[in-house]
């Protein structure tokens, strides 16, 4: 859904936008990933816990943004 949000505020060069979150996203999987291997393997707590602290700093990031919603005149 926030991929759908942000492709809707952008009138102009939306397959460079794609790619751009495209990248993004498998930055930051590609951070994670040995981060939760590096806590072990036997059990789903470090992916659980490696989840909850990027939900959480998204909510973070998501919550310190200021969205303008133009308003259409009908």
């Amino acid at each position: 859904m926030t991929t759908s949000i942000i492709m809707g505020n952008s009138t102009k060069n939306n397959g460079g936008l794609s790619g751009l979150l495209g990248v993004a996203q498998n930055l930051i999987g590609s951070l994670m990933s040995p981060i939760v291997g590096a806590f072990g393997t036997q059990t789903y707590l470090p992916m659980a816990l490696t989840i909850g602290i990027c939900v959480w700093a998204s909510l973070v990031l998501f919550s310190s943004v200021e969205v303008k919603i133009p308003k259409i005149k009908i």
